[in-house]
Order: C-alpha cells, then sequence, then structure tokens
C-alpha cells in the first residue's frame, strides 16, 4: 500500500465538502458523525460508538478513500472506518471494520445534516425544547425539503410496500426517527405515499419552537385534496387550539387550489392513527380534536344491543358528537361515537 500526500488526493473544495456533520439511518435511527481539522490542520472523524460512547481518529489517504484507526474515550482501539465523498450523489460514502483482516461492512450514505437555524435540533436524537410561553400566538412558515430527504424517505417507503403489511410499523419507527432529528418533527405513517408522488408541497405550522403538525398539499387518487398530518398534542398545549390552527390554515390553502375536503391524521402512536375527512367549507373553530382510534365504547354506547344497534347508536352518537367540548373527552374515547363522528363529517 502506498502513501500518498494529502494534497495529491483532495483539494481545497473537496476538503470543504467533507468539513461538517453528516448523518445517515443506522440501526438505532439517524447517526451523526462529523469530520473537522485538528490542531495539524488534518482531517479528524468524530462519530459515537454502539455504547453511546464517542469514537475518534485522523483520517489518512489510502487510495482513493480517506481512512482512520479509531479509538474510543479511553484510548481503546475499535476499528477502522474509511470514507470518501460522492460528488455525484452530494453524499459522504463509508464502510466500517472492526479489524485490519476483516472485510469491510457494507456502504453508509451520509448527507449533510441540516443547519440547526432550519432544523430546529437537527442531527441530534433529542427533541426541540418546549418553548416557554405556550400562549404566544402561533405562526405559519413554508418548509421544503431537501431532495436527498425526500429521497431517503422514498427509499424507506418502496421497502415497506414491497414487503406490504410486514415493514409498515417499522417504516413508521425509522422516517419518525430520521425526520426527528432531521427537522425537530416526527412524520406519521402514510405520509411516504404522497411523499412517493414526488409532486407535493409541505408546510409547517408551529406554535412557539414545539412542532404542531404539518400538510401535505398533493394529488390524491387523481384528486385535488389535501393531507395533514399532526400529532396528538399535549399539556401544555392541548387546550390551546392548535389542531384547529393548523385545519385552519390548511382550510385556507384548500380554498386557495380548489379542493373539497381535507383528509386529517390524528397520531397518538406510532401505529394509532385515525383518518378523518373535513368538508372545506365547514369553518373550524376552537378546539377542533381529532379522535384517536378508540377501543372502548362510553356509558351511553355500552347498552344491550338488542336496544342499542345499528343507526340508533350511530344517531344518538352523532347527536352527542355535535354538542361541543363538554362531552368531547368522552366520545373521544368511543369507538361508536368515532364511527359516527367520521360519517358526519
Amino acid at each position: 500500500m502506498f502513501d500518498f500526500d494529502l494534497d495529491d488526493l483532495w483539494d481545497e473544495n473537496i476538503e470543504a465538502e467533507l468539513l461538517g456533520p453528516w448523518v445517515y439511518i443506522g440501526k438505532k435511527g439517524l447517526t451523526q458523525y462529523r469530520v473537522s481539522r485538528g490542531k495539524d490542520q488534518k482531517l479528524v472523524f468524530e462519530g459515537p460508538d454502539a455504547t453511546g460512547g464517542q469514537l475518534s481518529g485522523t483520517l489518512q489517504p489510502q487510495g482513493p478513500w480517506l481512512q482512520a484507526e479509531l479509538l474510543g474515550e479511553e484510548g481503546e482501539a475499535a476499528g477502522i472506518i474509511r470514507l470518501r465523498f460522492a460528488e455525484e450523489r452530494q453524499a459522504v460514502l463509508s464502510n466500517f471494520r472492526r479489524l485490519a483482516d476483516v472485510p469491510w461492512g457494507k456502504d453508509i450514505v451520509a448527507h449533510r445534516a441540516p443547519p440547526p437555524a432550519a432544523s430546529g435540533g437537527a442531527g441530534t436524537d433529542e427533541r426541540p425544547a418546549a418553548p416557554r410561553e405556550p400562549q404566544a400566538e402561533a405562526e405559519k412558515s413554508p418548509w421544503e425539503p431537501w431532495s436527498h430527504w425526500k429521497d431517503e424517505f422514498r427509499r424507506i417507503e418502496v421497502r415497506a410496500v414491497a414487503k406490504e403489511k410486514e415493514l409498515v410499523s417499522r417504516w413508521a419507527i425509522e422516517a419518525s426517527k430520521l425526520s426527528l432529528a432531521a427537522f425537530g418533527f416526527n412524520v406519521v405513517a402514510g405520509a411516504g405515499r404522497a411523499i412517493a408522488t414526488g409532486d407535493i408541497e409541505v408546510a409547517c405550522l408551529a406554535k412557539g419552537g414545539t412542532f404542531i403538525g404539518f400538510a401535505m398539499f398533493g394529488p390524491v387518487e387523481n384528486k385535488p385534496a389535501i393531507e395533514v398530518h399532526y400529532l396528538a398534542v399535549k399539556d401544555p398545549f392541548k387546550r390551546c387550539g392548535c389542531g384547529a390552527m393548523l385545519l385552519g390554515y390548511v382550510r385556507e390553502r384548500c380554498l386557495a387550489v380548489g379542493a373539497s375536503q381535507i383528509l386529517a391524521t390524528c397520531r397518538r402512536a406510532m401505529t394509532n392513527l385515525h383518518h378523518v375527512r373535513f368538508d372545506v367549507r365547514r369553518q373550524f373553530k376552537r378546539p377542533v380534536l381529532v379522535p384517536a382510534v378508540a377501543t372502548t365504547v362510553c356509558r351511553r354506547c355500552s347498552g344491550p344491543r338488542s336496544k342499542r344497534s345499528g343507526a340508533g347508536r350511530r344517531a344518538e352518537a352523532r347527536g352527542d358528537a355535535r354538542q361541543a367540548a363538554s362531552r368531547l373527552e368522552e366520545w373521544q374515547r368511543c369507538s361508536v361515537c368515532q364511527e359516527a363522528f367520521e360519517e358526519d363529517h
């Protein structure tokens, strides 16, 4: 193996491309490493190990690759990593192996981490801090995903579709971790279908520094429609009308593009989704809460089946659903009331 001077293999532009934080989807979700300059101006690799510790090593040119022997925080040998900048993909390709005489591991493709100011805590595994003033006015701001993130979502979705239901929940977990670390919010299962179409527009509604939800504007079954996905809001935001603000904003966009309905998805857990269609002409008033999937039945719907079956139960549930917030939490937990609510809207 020949040794080359770094300047013989990499010009300053390539070095500049390698510097900075890079992120990829690993076994534990989104993982970040960093390439920086050391005191001797040589490139240094820094990244996490499997136990949460930190690994580092000085990168040395080895043919078309830069290679480093990684050491742990106590100076123990942890393995060898090699990486190179793939200009055609605008990404860094890397491989890892624990011993010098074993084959390299699989290719890892990492993309440049979005700047923290744009991502709300990009490249970390922590949720953004809750805002100090939950009563602050919500502000609407457009958001355009970077193309390589959309491509990553597409690849995850293709793998999930290929194995149908087997990987649906795994896709939801993987995509949620990716979006949480990259953008500061979780994306819900089902968004991949809209992303895969390619012809979409994404807009966000934020309340302070906490993300509430997002809307995807695009064709659904070849008809103008808008899909809304937002997280179930927990205290102290639960009674602030965040869902209504998002839906109200989306309603205006629906009217602008001629869409007649909104398909809303409320998410309380990774695999606990509930879809409700809203008429765009309907005015949204605070609070508008889309119920999660219910597994229980409220007291009014739990009577004997012989006396409370079919249309009678649904009609009563519809009447209850129209009685505003006093009965809201009760029918929100009732599967019969939810069915009536969905039919009514």
